[in-house]
């Protein structure tokens, strides 16, 4: 039996929707500080990606509940991929 590996693409964020949440750059998700239900205010740190052995912090850009954790720790993303989504 063969199995057969697809690999689908991430999902970009859209730039209109001030609940998504995008990768600034490229590089690997170190941590997450929230999950699935959390609410959050406006500033909180979300999660943290490291590029070339710096790492970034991610912070929400609104007051509101995470509706849609789409990354893992240790996940690749590329810039403005969706990292979570978020309603007021």
């Amino acid at each position: 039996m063969l199995f057969r590996v697809v690999e689908r693409p991430h999902p970009k964020a859209d730039s209109a929707d001030p609940g998504h949440v995008a990768a600034p750059t490229t590089g690997i998700i170190s941590s997450i500080a929230v999950h699935a239900n959390h609410s959050v205010e406006r500033g909180a740190k979300l999660l943290t990606l490291e590029a070339m052995k710096m790492q970034s912090n991610i912070y929400a850009p609104i007051a509101g509940r995470v509706t849609k954790l789409v990354v893992t720790s240790g996940q690749h993303v590329e810039a403005k991929d969706l990292l979570l989504s978020s309603v007021p």
